[in-house]
């Protein structure tokens, strides 16, 4: 039963077969615990990459993550700046009255 659980555990989760373990990439996500496994020939690597290796779903949340901090860090514009730099950009819309 080990086996099977083992093999399952490595098993490609695009293509399903746990051969080729040579070619089995393990993501290093979720801190060393995602383990996934992906044939890199299935996620589109020629070679098996050097250093860490992520999955596509924490490639994505990764991403996520990046975007939510960077956006946290961000500084906030001031509201009255906002409006004056669009005031001033854009075209005036304001219509002569013709007597």
């Amino acid at each position: 039963e080990d086996d099977e659980d083992e093999e399952e555990d490595t098993a490609c989760r695009i293509c399903g077969a746990a051969t080729d373990e040579d070619a089995l990439l393990l993501c290093d996500g979720r801190g060393g615990r995602c383990n996934a496994a992906y044939h890199y020939y299935c996620v589109g690597l020629s070679t098996v990459p050097e250093g860490d290796w992520y999955c596509p779903p924490c490639c994505k949340s990764r991403a996520e993550l990046a975007a939510a901090t960077a956006a946290a860090a961000a500084p906030q514009a001031d509201t009255g700046d906002v409006g004056e730099a669009r005031s001033a950009a854009a075209p005036s819309r304001t219509v002569a009255s013709v007597k």
